[in-house]
C-alpha cells in the first residue's frame, strides 16, 4: 500500500510534464523532453550563480581557517531558500490536497498518510537545498584541501538538510492551518505571509554584498557567536569540514526532529486536514438594505472575486507593493536621490529636464506587473454561463473588468509618480501631467489586457494558477504593457532638445486617451459579442 500511495504522490508531482493542464491530455515526447531540459537549464542557471555566491564567501574564509563558518553560512542560506521555496507547497500537500477526503476515507492509517505526503515535501526540499549546498561543496573540493570524511559527510549532509527543511516548512505550513482554520478569509493570511517572506528575500538579495562583507570583516565574532548560541549550525559547519562528532551531533538532532515533526503530524492530521473555517455566529436585526445598480453591483463582484484567490493577488497585484516601497523609500531618501539624479544627469542638461518623464515610467513599470484585467476572462471558468444568463448588458460586464485594473493600480501609481516629483523637485504643472500620464497609462493597459484575454481565453483549467501564471494572454499583456512603458518615453531621447517636457507629457497622455477610447469602443461592441458568446 505505501508503495502504491508513494508512486502515486511522485505521478501527481510530475504530472505537469506528462500532461497538459489545459486540456488534460498527454503531452508529446518532444513537449516533455522540453520541459525537462528547459527546467534543467534553470537548475544549472541558478546553480551557477551560488556558485559565484560560494567563491565570494568561500575565498574569504578558507584560506583564514574557517573552513567551518563557511559551511555553516552556506548551510544557513540553504535553509532558507529551502523553507521559502517550500512552506506555500507544504501546507497545500499536507492540508489542502484533493484527494484528502478520498484517502482519509479508506482504511489507511494516518500515519502513512502523512509520509506520502511528507515525501513529495522531502523530494522538494532537496531540489531547493541542492541548488545552494551542491555548489558551496565543489567549491570547496576544488580549491580546499577536502579530506575523505569531508567528502562523504557532505553528501550525507544534503538528504538531512533537506530532512531540517522539511521540519520547518511542516512547523511553518502546521501554524498556516491552524490561523487558517479561525479566520474566514485563508486568502488574507496566505497573502500576508508571501508578502512577509518576500521582503524579507529583497531585503536579502538587495543587500547580500553588505552581508557578505559583514561576515568577512566580523567572521571572529560571528563565529564565537554561532559556537556558544546556534552550536546546532556550528555543528554543521563541523560536520562539512569532516569533523565525526559534529555529523553525529547534527544528525542526531535531525533525526529526533523529524520524528518528533511526524509523531505531532500523525496526531494532528486528520483534524486539521479535515477542518473548515471559524464561522462567527451574529445576531442579524432587520433593516432597510441600500440598492446598487447594474454597473456597481458588478464591479462589487469582480473585487469579491479578486479578494478571494491569493493566487490573483500574489501574481496580479505584486507590482502594488513595489510602487509602495518605492515611494516610502524616496521619501526617506529624498536628498541622496537629488543628489545622485544631479550628479548623472549634470552634464547633460536636456536630459534633467526628462525628469518628469522618469517619475512616470518607473510607477508605470511596476504597474505593468499588475496585469489584472488579462485573466480575469478566463477566471470565470465553468461558472461563465451564470454571468452571462444574468439580465446585464455584456458590455458592463467587461467595463467591470476594467474598472478592478484601473481602480486597483491608478490611485498608487499616481501618487507614486506625485511623490518622485516631490522628490525631485519638479514644478507643480509637471507633476500634474506626470500623474495624469500615469493614470492613462494604467487605463490604457487595462482595456489592452481584458481584449488580449478576451481574444486568448482558458476557461478549461483545472486550478486557478493556469490562467493567472500560465496563460497566453497573461504573458502577451505583461509584454505589451512593459513595451508601452518603456517605448512611450523614448522619442524625448530625440526631441528633448526641441520640445518641452510637458508639452511632451501632455501629447503623450492625449495620445493614451485616445488610444484607450478607440480600443474601448471596440470592446463595448465587438468584445461584447465575443463575450456573449464563449
Amino acid at each position: 500500500m505505501l508503495k502504491a500511495l508513494l508512486k502515486k504522490q511522485f505521478m501527481e508531482l510530475f504530472r505537469g510534464y506528462f500532461v497538459s493542464r489545459k486540456n488534460g491530455q498527454a503531452r508529446s515526447k518532444g513537449k516533455t523532453v522540453a520541459l525537462f531540459v528547459l527546467f534543467a537549464a534553470l537548475i544549472v542557471y541558478f546553480g551557477f550563480m551560488c556558485f559565484g555566491m560560494a567563491f565570494g564567501l568561500g575565498s574569504a574564509l578558507i584560506p583564514a581557517g574557517l573552513s567551518w563558518l563557511y559551511f555553516t553560512l552556506m548551510g544557513v542560506m540553504t535553509v532558507m531558500l529551502g523553507v521559502i521555496g517550500s512552506i506555500f507547497n507544504t501546507y497545500t500537500a499536507l492540508y489542502r490536497a484533493k484527494d484528502n477526503d478520498l484517502l482519509i476515507s479508506m482504511p489507511i492509517p494516518p500515519r502513512r498518510i502523512v509520509l506520502v505526503r511528507l515525501s513529495s515535501v522531502f523530494g522538494l526540499g532537496m531540489l531547493y537545498s541542492g541548488i545552494i549546498w551542491i555548489p558551496t561543496l565543489l567549491y570547496y573540493w576544488l580549491f580546499a584541501p577536502a579530506s575523505v570524511p569531508a567528502v562523504i559527510f557532505g553528501v550525507l549532509l544534503w538528504p538531512l538538510i533537506a530532512a531540517f527543511v522539511t521540519v520547518l516548512t511542516c512547523a511553518l505550513g502546521w501554524v498556516v492551518a491552524l490561523v487558517s482554520g479561525k479566520v474566514s478569509n485563508k486568502s488574507f493570511v496566505t497573502v500576508v505571509l508571501s508578502v512577509i517572506l518576500l521582503g524579507v528575500y529583497y531585503v536579502f538579495c538587495f543587500r547580500m554584498t553588505e552581508f557578505f562583507n559583514a561576515m568577512v570583516e566580523n567572521s571572529e565574532a560571528i563565529g564565537g557567536f554561532m559556537r556558544v548560541w546556534l552550536n546546532f549550525l556550528y555543528q554543521l559547519g563541523q560536520a562539512a569540514t569532516g569533523d565525526v562528532v559534529g555529523m553525529l551531533i547534527f544528525a542526531g538532532v535531525t533525526l529526533a526532529l523529524s520524528a518528533l515533526c511526524l509523531w505531532v503530524m500523525e496526531r494532528t492530521f486528520i483534524r486539521l486536514a479535515t477542518q473548515s473555517a471559524a464561522v462567527r455566529r451574529k445576531t442579524r436585526t432587520a433593516k432597510a438594505g441600500r440598492s446598487h445598480g447594474v454597473r456597481a453591483a458588478l464591479l462589487r463582484r469582480e473585487f469579491k472575486r479578486f479578494g478571494a484567490s491569493a493566487t490573483y493577488m500574489l501574481n496580479c497585484g505584486l507590482g502594488l507593493m513595489f510602487m509602495l516601497a518605492i515611494a516610502v523609500i524616496a521619501l526617506a531618501q529624498r536628498t541622496a536621490l537629488q543628489e545622485g539624479i544631479a550628479q548623472h544627469l549634470a552634464q547633460l542638461p536636456w536630459l534633467m529636464a526628462s525628469i518628469p518623464i522618469l517619475a512616470a515610467t518607473v510607477p508605470c513599470m511596476m504597474a505593468a506587473i499588475n496585469v489584472v484585467s488579462a485573466p480575469s476572462v478566463s477566471l470565470e471558468g465553468k461558472q461563465l454561463w451564470i454571468l452571462q444568463s444574468l439580465p446585464v448588458d455584456p458590455a458592463d460586464a467587461l467595463k467591470a473588468k476594467v474598472w478592478l485594473h484601473v481602480l486597483i493600480n491608478a490611485e498608487l501609481a499616481m501618487a507614486t509618480a506625485g511623490v518622485l516629483c516631490f522628490c525631485l523637485q519638479t514644478d507643480w504643472l509637471s507633476a500634474v501631467l506626470a500623474m495624469a500620464y500615469t493614470g492613462a497609462y494604467v487605463w490604457l493597459t487595462g482595456v489592452l489586457g481584458l481584449i488580449i484575454g478576451l481574444r486568448h481565453p482558458n476557461l478549461q483549467w483545472t486550478t486557478e494558477a493556469q490562467p493567472i501564471k500560465q496563460s497566453l494572454s497573461v504573458f502577451l499583456s505583461l509584454l505589451c504593457s512593459a513595451a508601452i512603458a518603456l517605448l512611450l518615453p523614448a522619442p524625448y531621447l530625440l526631441l528633448g532638445a526641441l520640445l518641452d517636457v510637458r508639452v511632451f507629457l501632455a501629447l503623450l497622455t492625449v495620445l493614451l486617451i485616445g488610444v484607450t477610447l478607440l480600443l474601448r469602443r471596440w470592446l463595448t461592441r465587438t468584445g461584447a459579442r465575443l463575450f456573449a458568446q464563449l
